[in-house]
């Protein structure tokens, strides 16, 4: 370990400390300040050789931009565009130029490998074996400003949403909107399902069904879509379908008539 000079005495001493100074300094890291960190030695009975072990890998660096990096020399995902490769877990200010600030968010990034493992995984463990059925093991909580503290959402404000890169995909509104490939609600509506104009499978899906919004044939205005894995039937006559649905745990026909001129 290399040790700083001091000057001993007055300003105009600037000799550099010997062997019995460093010493001395040596004394007090280890009795005044490792011993609150560290209760054991190593061979060297010098606590301080393991905090400031050479040899050591850095795993946490805190950067000039207030970022926080966590590294493993093992880690190797090569997109050092953003972040160094050995890198896999960041947590960082969103809109922080250093010197100038900027509007202040947090940003918390996972960066996987190419075994595959998880970019970002968020564990919620509940601490008892028989929960409250109403307590979720993860919760996510949005507000806004009031004042001095925080308070509710406006109904027509966001909670959160989730972006393929920046693209929105997915909504939820603070009245209970679950909007999928839209963001554009009317202003009246709450506890409801908004779905934006999808594309249609090509073919059966296997064990599960689609729900999505498609526009009409003559009008282009938005209806509803459906794609199951059963077959539409034919009823008593050409024009007059069924398909086959399941409510309450009972079986039923839902009864349809072919599309005028099909």
């Amino acid at each position: 370990m290399n040790y700083k000079s001091f000057s001993i005495n007055t300003p105009a001493d600037v000799r550099p400390w010997g062997v019995r100074e460093t010493q001395a300094w040596k004394d007090i890291i280890d009795n005044v300040v490792l011993d609150c960190i560290q209760t054991t030695s190593d061979i060297t009975g010098h606590k301080h050789y393991r905090l400031f072990d050479p040899n050591a890998v850095a795993r946490l660096t805190i950067t000039n931009n207030a970022q926080v990096y966590l590294s493993a020399p093992e880690c190797a995902h090569g997109m050092t565009f953003y972040y160094p490769t050995t890198v896999f877990g960041v947590i960082e200010p969103i809109g922080y130029t250093p010197g100038l600030g900027g509007d202040f968010g947090l940003r918390i990034t996972g960066i996987g490998t190419t075994r595959g493992d998880y970019g970002l995984e968020l564990v919620g463990v509940l601490g008892v074996a028989d929960p409250d059925d109403t307590i979720a093991a993860i919760r996510f909580s949005g507000r806004k400003r009031n004042g001095t503290g925080f308070d509710t959402l406006a109904a027509t404000e966001t909670i959160c949403d989730f972006a393929n890169f920046n693209t929105i995909k997915m909504t939820l509104t603070a009245g209970g909107i679950l909007g999928i490939g839209t963001q554009t609600f009317n202003a009246a509506m709450v506890n409801g399902l908004a779905l934006g104009n999808g594309t249609e499978p090509d073919a059966l899906p296997a064990n599960q069904i689609y729900i999505y919004s498609t526009d009409s044939q003559d009008d282009t205005l938005a209806t509803l879509g459906l794609y199951t894995e059963q077959h539409v039937e034919f009823g008593l006559t050409p024009s007059d379908c069924y398909l086959e649905i399941k409510i309450n745990g009972e079986r039923y026909a839902l009864l349809l008539y072919s599309f005028p001129g099909k």
